[in-house]
């Protein structure tokens, strides 16, 4: 229950939202998508629609060139 005050804490005052991991080697970006508990079909298919934020403005200002997304689950 501690955790859970303190993830609402950090998205409410900081404004970061947890979910979404970005590590950028050279011009290639591996973003993780947090998918929580959902079965493997159904992460994938969260974590298509979230990469459809990644347009290819965002990816020429973060300067890559290709982005790898990988659902992970807790589940």
């Amino acid at each position: 229950m501690l955790k859970r005050l303190a993830n609402w804490l950090r998205v409410k005052l900081l404004g970061i939202k947890p979910g979404i991991d970005i590590e950028i080697i050279g011009t290639v970006a591996i973003i993780r998508i947090d998918a929580g508990r959902l079965p493997p079909q159904k992460a994938e298919e969260y974590a298509k629609r979230n990469a459809e934020l990644f347009t290819a403005e965002i990816k020429a200002a973060m300067g890559i060139t290709a982005a790898i997304f990988v659902p992970y689950t807790r589940g």
